[in-house]
């Protein structure tokens, strides 16, 4: 969709393009927004979660902070992703400022695939603290 304005009074003109998109992993900044911003989830929500295995008793406040904390978390990964996934889609397909884009990044997968990672890394991390009370 092209739209072509005129303003009288300074007789200037130029196109405004939109372009709409649904990204899709297969793309590659798409696929580069959504490990960058999984990884970025990995790393708060880990963060998080060691500190609530380190607080001792109940903790009421601290534990309140860190629920908010991990909600913050993907919330947060989720604008990175929306805004990356544009920004880093801009520059692969040599889109300059002028064109418009509207691109529906995806991030459930962020969320998805963030919280995998924590549990995998707290299922390796108990696994590794047993073997070595083992020994």
């Amino acid at each position: 969709m092209v739209i072509r304005l005129t303003m009288t009074q300074q007789q200037l003109s130029f196109d405004i393009r939109w372009v709409h998109i649904d990204a899709a992993w297969t793309h590659p900044a798409v696929l580069a927004a959504t490990v960058i911003s999984t990884s970025l989830l990995f790393l708060a929500i880990t963060k998080a979660s060691i500190a609530w295995q380190g607080l001792k008793g109940i903790a009421f406040v601290g534990r309140f902070m860190l629920v908010l904390l991990g909600c913050l978390s993907y919330r947060v990964a989720s604008v990175i992703q929306i805004a990356l996934s544009g920004w880093l889609f801009r520059i692969y397909e040599r889109y300059d400022s002028s064109v418009s884009v509207g691109l529906n990044a995806p991030v459930v997968p962020v969320w998805i695939l963030g919280t995998l990672a924590v549990v995998a890394f707290h299922i390796v991390r108990s696994w590794r603290k047993r073997v070595e009370s083992q020994e």
